[in-house]
């Protein structure tokens, strides 16, 4: 087995009680569950690609009344869930909706749901890459150590 040395020269590494001090912030801003400061953030960038499955969905669902088609709605999570949106089909105005995805012993599946999801799946990956990378950037640039400049 190899061994490293060196050269009995002593290494220093600058910034770490810096970085530790910017990992601590970021945890904090996004506290519990992605409940902290940056909720908000976390459910408007989420929202995005929620409404992209939402349309693909109704234009996929079968329409005889359109009924089925404007039940399926987007909103973003509630307070007590983890940061985020979800897509689904109000149970109240279209009860009827599994049985139109899943089919019943008298009628064949038409599904539209779980489709509409594969079908926006690439687009909503990098919708919600792109957007969670300029979040991640500007919160950490802005908690980042910077360190003074040197005055000549």
């Amino acid at each position: 087995m190899p061994k490293f040395s060196t050269g009995g020269a002593a290494m220093k590494f600058y910034g770490v009680p810096e970085m530790k001090k910017t990992l601590g912030e970021l945890a904090k801003k996004m506290g519990p569950k992605g409940a902290g400061e940056l909720r908000e953030e976390l459910n408007k960038i989420l929202m995005k690609p929620a409404m992209v499955i939402r349309d693909e969905a109704r234009d996929m669902a079968p329409v005889k009344t359109g009924n089925l088609r404007d039940s399926i709605k987007a909103k973003p999570g509630s307070e007590s869930e983890v940061a985020g949106a979800i897509v689904y089909v109000d149970g109240k105005t279209a009860w009827y909706a599994s049985l139109v995805e899943k089919g019943t012993s008298r009628n064949a599946a038409n599904p539209f749901f779980r489709p509409a999801v594969v079908a926006a799946r690439g687009t909503v990956a990098n919708m919600i890459a792109d957007d969670l990378g300029k979040l991640i950037e500007k919160t950490t640039s802005s908690l980042a150590y910077h360190p003074p400049k040197p005055t000549s």
